[in-house]
C-alpha cells in the first residue's frame, strides 16, 4: 500500500529496490543460461561479450514518470533486468537471434530491429531489440 501523499511513481521505485538483489541475481543467472545456450549452439567463439544488468532505479523513477499511467505495478515494466550480446560481425546477430528465439519466449510488441535504421553512408548504433 502507498501512504496517502507518496506518488505512485515512489512507490514502485520503492518496491523495486527492496527487491534489487532478486534482480541481480536473476541478471546474473540469465547470462549464465544464455551463455550456455549459445555455448551449445556452437556460437561462442562468435561473441565479443555477453553482459547483464539490473534497471538503475533512477532510471526507472524516469521511466515511470515518463510513461506515468501506462505502469501500474513492476510487472508492467518490460525492461527490470537486461542483457546485451554483443558480436564480432553484424552477420552473426541473425544466428544468435535465432538461437534466442528458439529458447525464450519473445516479447514481439516491445522488441525492435534497428539494424535497418541508418543508410549504408551512415554510421550508428545498430541494434536488434
Amino acid at each position: 500500500m502507498t501512504e496517502e501523499n507518496e506518488h505512485p511513481v515512489d512507490a514502485l521505485v520503492a518496491l523495486y529496490i527492496s527487491d534489487e538483489r532478486l534482480y541481480e541475481d536473476c541478471t546474473t543467472r540469465l547470462r549464465e543460461l544464455l551463455e550456455r545456450v549459445l555455448d551449445g549452439a556452437g556460437l561462442t567463439d562468435r561473441l565479443h561479450t555477453v553482459t547483464c544488468r539490473p534497471k538503475e532505479p533512477e532510471k526507472l523513477r524516469e521511466k515511470l514518470l515518463k510513461g506515468e499511467g501506462r505502469y501500474s505495478s513492476l510487472d508492467d515494466v518490460t525492461d527490470l533486468v537486461g542483457i546485451r550480446v554483443i558480436t564480432y560481425f553484424a552477420d552473426d546477430v541473425n544466428a544468435i537471434a535465432q538461437v534466442i528465439e528458439n529458447e525464450f519466449e519473445i516479447d514481439s510488441q516491445n522488441s525492435t530491429d534497428r539494424r535497418e535504421a541508418l543508410e549504408a553512408d551512415r554510421f550508428g548504433y545498430l541494434s536488434l531489440h
